[in-house]
């Protein structure tokens, strides 16, 4: 074992997993969790999956609710809703921040995959940011 740090955190990891880690490429994940999902009902400390400013938007402690929540690289950027309209599904995002065009493209394509999964064509809207700025 030996000790190392990502992003100011201390933690503990296999040498020879260390040694790999250091060869690896960044990658870039977006992903659209479902309410409810483990991964982020789970997630502790929850500041490491999402801003303590934007926790809110996520979690309802009183209700014990979660929303659906946009991931880029593990951590909460946003939130989403599905909504169906005829035979089209709108997936309707609302950032926290702007979203670069390779994490666009991404909601584009998780988008698809629902899509694919209900057969039918999805269209992704996204709504103002907290600044005021449209996306």
């Amino acid at each position: 074992m030996e000790e190392v740090e990502v992003e100011g955190h201390r933690g503990l990891m296999l040498k020879s997993d260390g040694e790999e880690a250091l060869g690896l490429d960044p990658v870039r994940v977006v992903r659209l969790l479902p309410s409810f999902d483990c991964y982020a009902m789970f997630y502790s400390p929850r500041e490491w999956f999402v801003s303590p400013i934007h926790r809110a938007k996520i979690f309802r402690q009183t209700a014990g609710w979660n929303y659906p929540a946009l991931i880029v690289d593990g951590f909460a950027v946003g939130i989403w809703s599905l909504n169906k309209s005829g035979r089209r599904i709108k997936v309707e995002v609302e950032p926290f921040r702007e979203l670069s065009v390779s994490e666009r493209k991404g909601v584009q394509e998780e988008a698809a995959r629902m899509g694919s999964f209900f057969e039918t064509p999805t269209e992704v809207r996204y709504s103002q940011l907290a600044a005021g700025k449209t996306s």
